[in-house]
């Protein structure tokens, strides 16, 4: 087994249901579609904090195959997953996965 073949070999892992991946409902332009990924619910370091009005944005990726979204993803547009509205910051690709880097905005006590 070559690389290229080991590295689609890990890819596929992270989307087996049985492993980390779940199935999501992830709606684009009007366009709904199921599809099996990842979401990083971990916030990170990028995440921003405006302390003035009371609202942070918090930072998450969304890992999926190339081919499973219903379109092709657009830095700085809506994308729906689970009824829940982010914005694409970044489009990247990992070990043969579509990463996307969503911001969602969220209220906090601060």
């Amino acid at each position: 087994m070559g690389l290229k073949e080991a590295i689609a070999g890990d890819a596929s892992v992270f989307l087996d249901t049985g492993e980390f991946a779940e199935n999501y409902t992830v709606s684009m332009g009007g366009v709904s579609k199921t599809v099996t990924g990842m979401l990083d619910e971990s916030t990170d370091a990028a995440s921003t904090m405006q302390p003035s009005d009371g609202i942070y944005a918090v930072t998450k990726r969304f890992y999926v195959a190339e081919d499973a979204l219903p379109r092709p993803p657009v830095i700085n547009k809506a994308i729906s997953i689970d009824g829940t509205d982010y914005l694409v910051q970044n489009i990247s690709r990992e070990m043969g996965l579509l990463v996307l880097t969503l911001e969602v905005s969220d209220t906090g006590v601060v």
